[in-house]
């Protein structure tokens, strides 16, 4: 078996946290902020106070 990526999955990979980092982006824009970070934190924020809110922030 081999432990080497392949391109293919790469490029998944990469996608995959293209994907984050937008969906991170759209949540910290609701707060007018553009940075996916300003996203992860506000998310971060809404989990602690309500989980099952988080929960629907992430799903959009």
């Amino acid at each position: 078996m081999s432990t080497s990526f392949t391109a293919n999955q790469a490029e998944r990979v990469g996608n995959f946290w293209a994907l984050g980092k937008v969906a991170f982006r759209g949540i910290g824009q609701v707060m007018f902020q553009a940075h996916a970070g300003t996203g992860v934190l506000f998310l971060a924020g809404i989990a602690v106070a309500s989980p099952l809110m988080a929960a629907g922030a992430a799903v959009g």
